[in-house]
């Protein structure tokens, strides 16, 4: 025969086995949360690590929460390096385009008279840092200036002219010729 307890006023008692059951079941979300939480910390962290690796070197951490955070900081500390290293070389760049705008007009004049075997003397050389203006007399029978000296000037300078502005007679059919170099960055 069957034991039937069919007494009303019996406190129900929880066995212990189910307790447990229940206690698992009910720190189940936690749990999950806590572990998917972790596995997508270390993903990010994984990713950081593939990505940024030397950053991961420069940096020491007590808590892997942090690591994130510290790596953003170093790679915005490189970033505006690299910004800074950005600046200073487009500053040089100008500064050296600068000079060299402002010597090669006459560098490309001193060469080009050099190679002709006729005497020149500079008078005047003026430079504002946006144009340029050499006065030089030339001493022969007639003006020899090559056309060269124009057309180099012409690949870094502006409205380049090359003209005589004045003729002088010397002796008998030698001339001194004043002639004028000008143009504009």
């Amino acid at each position: 025969m069957e034991n039937l307890n069919l007494y009303k006023d019996k406190e129900k008692r929880i066995s212990l086995k189910r307790f447990l059951i229940y206690l698992i079941i009910s720190f189940l979300p936690f749990f999950s949360l806590y572990y998917f939480s972790q596995f997508f910390l270390f993903t990010n962290i994984a990713n950081i690590i593939r990505n940024h690796p030397l950053v991961f070197n420069e940096i020491s951490f007590n808590e892997l929460t942090e690591i994130p955070d510290i790596v953003d900081l170093k790679i915005s500390e490189y970033d505006s390096k690299i910004n800074s290293l950005i600046n200073k070389i487009r500053f040089l760049k100008t500064s050296l385009n600068k000079s060299f705008f402002s010597k090669y007009f006459l560098q490309v004049l001193v060469n080009e008279l050099s190679n002709i075997n006729e005497y020149f003397f500079i008078k005047n050389i003026e430079f504002d840092g946006n144009s340029f203006l050499i006065t030089f007399y030339e001493y022969s029978e007639k003006p020899v200036v090559p056309e060269t000296i124009k057309e180099k000037l012409s690949k870094y300078y502006k409205n380049v002219e090359l003209k005589v502005t004045d003729i002088k007679n010397v002796y008998e059919n030698f001339k001194m010729y004043e002639l004028q170099l000008g143009g504009e960055l």
